[in-house]
């Protein structure tokens, strides 16, 4: 909305600040699914079975309405004139459902996926170490970011990168928190406070990376990709930020589990690709002071959301689980 000139209040631009809660996505996914993988023994990662289900889950949860977002795409390119994402053939879908393309908005869902296949080889090889020593397993992670970090320097790569490589630091701190924190919840608990100053600490840095919030700090000439790239950061980042949040008895834990914050999130994939199509309906079509506009804006993305999780969404969800045994989500 700040990109379209639609602020609540003129001093609240958050534009060039999307990328930031796409990392925090990559690393939330990286962490839960982990820590679903490991269970209470990490016995599961050895299961065929497991992984067998793991694979329907995830397809039935990204896929359903992945599908029906892009065939809305391609109906409104060609219905309407100067709609972004343009999707202009029948083939553009297809090439985006095998993770090839990734137009706009729709470039984080093809480096989630790829994800999501290098996932099984994650968790056995920080399993296998951790279960040796953590600290061996936080050595591996740390080599594989380094590797990453050379291999696929940050600075080469692409807007809207739908390559996996780039990201790669995001989702490896993201997998080994899922190891810690299921070696260490006493410890978590036991220091509950500290880890919730840790959590507010690490909000504060990431809304510091806001380019207007930065221009204003540190630098005015600052752009609004300046932190695009940074992924190691967002890396440290948005992971102190769930581990705080794993930590159950903190009050920054406590604040996230709150029915709001736990509302958006269950809805959170509906509402990262419905945005844009509202937004650019109701700035178009409607003549409106800005504060109004984003009202609307929210109103109807959250509206919409829901409808989408409940009736989309959630349907495939249960039916993916019914069709595994385990209830691992």
């Amino acid at each position: 909305m700040s990109l379209a000139g639609i602020n609540l209040f003129p001093f609240m631009d958050f534009s060039g600040a999307g990328k930031a809660g796409v990392y925090l996505f990559f690393a939330l996914s990286a962490f839960l699914l982990t820590w679903q993988a490991l269970g209470p023994s990490g016995a599961a990662i050895a299961s065929g079975h497991y992984w067998l289900g793991y694979a329907i889950r995830r397809v039935c949860r990204i896929y359903p309405l992945y599908l029906v977002v892009l065939i809305s795409a391609y109906t409104l390119t060609h219905f309407t004139s100067g709609y972004i994402a343009k999707i202009e053939t029948l083939r553009t879908i297809g090439m985006h459902l095998v993770l090839l393309e990734g137009t706009h908005i729709f470039w984080a869902i093809p480096v989630e996926f790829k994800y999501y296949l290098v996932l099984p080889a994650v968790c056995f090889a920080l399993h296998w170490t951790a279960t040796r020593n953590i600290a061996l397993s936080g050595a591996l992670t740390l080599v594989l970011v380094a590797a990453g970090y050379f291999l696929w320097p940050p600075e080469q790569s692409h807007p809207n990168d739908i390559r996996l490589s780039p990201y790669l630091a995001i989702f490896f701190l993201g997998s080994f928190a899922a190891v810690a924190c299921s070696r260490y919840v006493d410890f978590l608990n036991h220091h509950a406070n500290w880890f919730s100053l840790l959590g507010w600490l690490s909000i504060i840095g990431g809304l510091a990376t806001v380019p207007s919030v930065w221009r204003l700090l540190v630098d005015p000439e600052a752009s609004n990709q300046v932190f695009h790239q940074s992924f190691l950061l967002y890396a440290v980042i948005w992971n102190v930020a769930i581990v705080a949040a794993f930590s159950q008895h903190s009050l920054f834990s406590k604040f996230f589990s709150l029915a709001p914050c736990r509302f958006l999130g269950r809805i959170s994939f509906s509402v990262y690709l419905w945005h844009y199509p509202i937004l650019q309906f109701i700035n178009r079509q409607l003549t409106l002071e800005a504060w109004a506009k984003f009202i609307l804006t929210i109103t109807l993305t959250i509206a919409l959301s829901f409808l989408s999780y409940r009736f989309l969404e959630r349907p495939f969800i249960v039916w993916a689980h019914g069709r595994t045994s385990n209830g691992r989500n």
